[in-house]
Order: C-alpha cells, then sequence, then structure tokens
C-alpha cells in the first residue's frame, strides 16, 4: 500500500497499472481515494482478466477496485496490455467485466478521446 501511495505522489505518475493480483496485497480504498485526491487512473488490465492469467484473485480484486471507484467516483483506463499488434485495442474481459458490473461509462477514460486529451494535456 505505502508503495502505490509513494508513487502516486509523483507528479509524472498518471496511471497506476495492475491493481489486481493477490501476491501484492495492498488496502484498496486507500488507492481508490489518493487516485481522487491526485486524479490519477487505475488501470482495468485486460490481460489479467484471461483465464489463463498467472495472476492470483485478478477478476475478484478488480471487481471491488470498481465498485470503490463506482464509490468514490474515481476514472479508470481500461488497458489491453497488448503483447503482439492484434491485440491493441482490445478489450473483451475488461470490458465485460464494465457491463456486468454496471460500472458508470462516464468514469472509464478511455470511452471519450476529449477526456484523454484534457487528461494528458495533448493540446499543448
Amino acid at each position: 500500500t505505502n508503495t502505490y501511495l509513494k508513487a502516486m505522489d509523483h507528479p509524472k505518475v498518471k496511471i497506476i497499472g495492475h491493481p489486481d493480483d493477490d501476491r501484492f496485497i495492498f488496502d484498496k480504498e486507500s488507492i481508490v481515494k489518493k487516485a481522487k485526491e491526485k486524479n490519477i487512473l487505475l488501470e482495468i488490465n485486460n490481460s489479467s482478466l484471461k483465464p489463463d492469467t498467472f495472476r492470483q484473485g485478478a477478476r475478484e480484486n478488480i471487481i471491488e477496485l470498481l465498485e470503490l471507484c463506482k464509490k468514490y467516483k474515481v476514472r479508470v483506463v481500461l488497458g489491453s496490455d497488448a503483447h503482439i499488434s492484434y491485440d491493441v485495442g482490445k478489450f473483451p474481459y475488461n470490458g465485460n467485466l464494465i457491463e456486468e458490473v454496471n460500472f458508470p461509462k462516464e468514469l472509464v477514460i478511455n470511452y471519450h478521446e476529449d477526456q484523454i486529451v484534457e487528461f494528458f494535456n495533448l493540446n499543448k
């Protein structure tokens, strides 16, 4: 938990990736609250949800994280975690989970190009 919290204090940190593996236990509510405070996105990683993933407890952890993000109105980013070109921009597992838990689309930053541009100051 402390590692995540300290990383989130760095001004160049904009996204926390893979906050989902049971092998690295952390206080999800603390991370979500800090993400809200610092305007940091939490990644919902597609590969973590694959049936053959090596990540432990990822689905349950992501569901808990999404519920907390919903509660505190914290934005997330869907990550395809593509390790090969034809997987870039594909979100079959995390996209389905977003639907399954009825996560608000307005809290998914990469559903909205204008939000991404604004978030990363891409117009500068």
